[in-house]
């Protein structure tokens, strides 16, 4: 997806990268155990994301907004494509 928002345009959505990541992944109907396959982590792995206790890795974030349909930008700061 391309996204050329500019991230200082818009106000950013509040809540955490956790946050946005557990909303994308359940408007695209997916449980973490369905997004832990498709990226070949643990479901572990996606639910420690979710609750921001720890992050993923750039390449696994463009891999997330590719499989979540969301921007990158959206993804960590909450403004573009979400």
């Amino acid at each position: 997806m391309h996204d050329a928002t500019n991230i200082y345009e818009q106000t950013p959505d509040d809540d955490t990268p956790g946050g946005r990541l557990t909303r994308a992944r359940e408007a695209r109907g997916l449980t973490t155990r369905d997004l832990a396959w498709k990226l070949g982590v643990r479901q572990s792995t996606v639910t420690k994301w979710e609750s921001d206790r720890s992050v993923p890795s750039s390449h696994r974030l463009s891999t997330l907004a590719g499989i979540l349909d969301v921007s990158l930008s959206w993804l960590l700061h909450g403004v573009g494509n979400g």
